[in-house]
């Protein structure tokens, strides 16, 4: 569940279904920045190389979703060579103030993913909800944004909250 404090502005990639980002510490993420069509450009070849290594065994699966968000994670990567300036997503930015959040889509390729720029309104919030399948990654462009993750207490037939993160 994400509840902003104030209007925020969350570009996210969710996955619907060769190249990787440089590994390369050690490289600036500013001189290597890429525009907003070519992250869109890039994010397929990279998901079917990640969607093929999970697919080799529950350990290949599990080792990835743990670097997930990280450094290492090639999607993480690429998310930090965006250079994301506000004219550039403001075209997308459009927000509905009798909704909670307006998602905006920015591009698809109808396979691999979907790229969407989701607007919340100040003191609003999504309901709980799970990303099945291939995960969701998010960057804030604008504002801050609370996120507070659940697990299922298969038991009692409830939720408990595991985590809360704050991010800007």
């Amino acid at each position: 569940m994400f509840f902003p404090s104030s209007s925020l502005t969350a570009l996210a990639y969710d996955t619907a279904s060769e190249t990787y980002a440089n590994n390369d510490d050690t490289q600036d993420s500013k001189t290597n920045a890429i525009s907003l069509k070519e992250f869109a450009d890039a994010l397929p070849p990279i998901l079917c190389r990640l969607k093929m290594q999970e697919r080799k065994s529950f350990q290949d699966r599990a080792q990835l979703v743990s670097k997930r968000g990280t450094n290492e994670d090639p999607v993480t990567q690429l998310f930090s060579r965006l250079d994301l300036d506000e004219p550039e997503f403001k075209e997308y930015a459009l927000a509905d103030p009798l909704k909670n959040y307006t998602r905006n889509l920015v591009a698809t390729d109808n396979e691999t993913f979907t790229l969407l720029l989701i607007c919340w309104n100040p003191c609003k919030e999504s309901p709980i909800h799970d990303h099945p399948c291939d995960g969701c990654w998010v960057r804030v462009c604008q504002g801050k944004i609370e996120e507070t993750r659940y697990k299922k207490n298969e038991e009692m037939d409830s939720l408990y909250v595991t985590s809360v993160e704050t991010y800007e």
